[in-house]
């Protein structure tokens, strides 16, 4: 049987798991909290598939159900005072940030790619 591991940051977005099989972490709120977790999630328990699941940083009422994330954007890393674009990270290895920084966040409902698969 497969090893399956749920990240969440919070018991209000998911307060046990859907399947009993499942391993569920609440990872607390924030990135450093979700990677300090995630790692020691890792360690612990060796898993075979890992899930993160959850708001992903807004809840908006209209949308419901799974969304799969089409890109990214750091848009709490914020250095324009110091001549950077919104999404650059300092001393990173690729050195200009994301066009998508520039859009609005980009994500598709789980019934918009589930349409488009068929």
């Amino acid at each position: 049987m497969q090893k399956i591991l749920l990240l969440v940051a919070m018991p209000e977005e998911l307060p046990t798991p859907p399947n009993p099989d499942m391993i569920l972490v609440h990872m607390g709120i924030g990135k450093v909290n979700a990677a300090w977790q995630t790692v020691r999630a890792l360690e612990r328990y060796k898993p075979d598939l890992v899930i993160n699941f959850g708001t992903a940083g807004a809840v908006m009422p209209e949308i419901r159900g799974l969304v799969e994330v089409g890109a990214a954007c750091q848009r709490d890393m914020d250095v324009r005072a110091l001549g950077f674009a919104l999404g650059h990270t300092l001393f990173e290895a690729r050195q200009r940030p994301d066009p998508l920084c520039q859009w609005p966040a980009v994500m598709r409902h789980g019934r918009q790619f589930r349409r488009q698969s068929t």
